[in-house]
């Protein structure tokens, strides 16, 4: 019984890292676009590589989540 709650709860955490990263990897982006669009260069410019980053991190977790849930 414990060790199904102690899975469930870690596929509980990866998955919602997963999800958040991405929903953070979207605002940022979004975010930096619109700094763009207003000629805020350098906070734009930022907050693009900041969604990228996130981008990349969620599409690397997605990618091994079946290591990371049952390695």
């Amino acid at each position: 019984m414990a060790d199904q709650v102690v899975r469930g709860t870690w596929w509980m955490l990866v998955m919602g890292f997963i999800g958040l990263a991405g929903v953070g990897a979207i605002y940022a982006a979004y975010w930096g676009v619109a700094e763009l669009i207003a000629r805020r260069w350098e906070s734009g410019a930022a907050a693009v590589l900041i969604g990228l980053s996130m981008a990349g991190a969620t599409w690397l977790a997605c990618r091994h989540r079946t290591d990371l849930l049952y390695g």
